[in-house]
């Protein structure tokens, strides 16, 4: 497990939970409030210095870009962050084919041009899978890329990307399931991501596993904002929650992804206490449960 360790969270203005996650009825701070913002900054803070030191002291990394998330992981073979211009990715497990990226060609032409052999992990690579669907123009047209690109992903994972200019955060893992990654949402409204339970505290009742095979996409409503007493603004309906998408190919139909079941989950007294999300499977799928692409 400490191979793959990392911890990211996000506040709530960029990064909302799917129904149910969130299952009790929390406060909204005013995105523009700054005593809220530094307050929010400051419990990331803290949450990321809390699980620094929980891990090996030789090998923890923590990482932020422009002070909204924050990300600790410890380095190994099979874990890695990254910040490369707006966007900071944290990745878990092993790919060896990234749709798009023939690291064989790669390396062979460096070696053609004498150049030196790029020295990349997989956080790498994670950033420029995420930077190739910059080109399309509407969220659902990204997101859709995204799938079908997930779909074809040669390996186990677990990741979490944040572009800090288009306010996004992306996280996913395989379709078997093999990197573990746990979520949840803390009393302040701060999503987590983690790959070992015991590192994502806080959460109420507890973190729960991220579905395999499903890729989770959050999107900032705010359009446009200009500071100031007389600032403007310009912004969607902010309370729009993140989507949870499957990118496992239904066998019902050629353009179909298999859909995404929320279970409720139950405390000791019987209380319904959030949900345990579940990709439907084949023999489960019924004309509901297909979501057509």
């Amino acid at each position: 497990m400490a191979l793959h360790t990392f911890f990211f969270t996000a506040p709530e203005e960029l990064a909302r939970p799917p129904v149910g996650l969130e299952f009790k009825e929390v406060p909204h701070h005013d995105q523009f409030d700054a005593t809220a913002a530094a307050a929010h900054a400051a419990a990331c803070l803290r949450a990321c210095d809390e699980v620094m030191g929980c891990c090996d002291a030789k090998r923890r990394e923590q990482l932020s870009l422009d002070g909204h998330v924050g990300v600790v992981f410890e380095r190994s073979p099979y874990c890695h962050g990254k910040v490369q211009d707006r966007v900071c990715a944290v990745f878990a497990g092993e790919i060896a084919y990234w749709p798009g990226h023939d690291q064989v060609a790669e390396h062979h032409d460096a070696f053609v041009r004498g150049d030196p052999l790029p020295l990349e992990d997989d956080a790498d690579w994670l950033v420029r899978f995420y930077e190739s669907f910059s080109g399309f123009a509407s969220l659902d047209d990204i997101t859709e890329a995204a799938l079908h690109a997930l779909s074809r992903v040669h390996g186990s994972f677990a990741f979490v990307v944040y572009d800090s200019v288009a306010k996004r955060v992306w996280a996913a893992r395989d379709a078997e399931g093999v990197q573990p990654l746990f979520w949840g949402v803390t009393d302040d409204n701060r999503l987590v991501f983690g790959t070992d339970a015991n590192k994502v505290d806080g959460c109420n009742p507890t973190a729960s596993p991220f579905p395999a095979g499903c890729l989770f996409a959050s999107h900032d409503a705010t359009l446009c904002h200009s500071p100031g007493a007389r600032g403007w603004v310009i912004k969607g309906d902010h309370s729009l929650p993140g989507t949870l998408l499957s990118f496992l190919p239904s066998a019902k139909g050629t353009h179909s992804w298999r859909g995404v079941k929320a279970v409720p989950r139950m405390d000791a007294e019987g209380h319904i206490c959030g949900a345990v999300y579940r990709v439907s499977s084949e023999a489960q799928l019924g004309n509901d449960e297909v979501r057509s692409h």
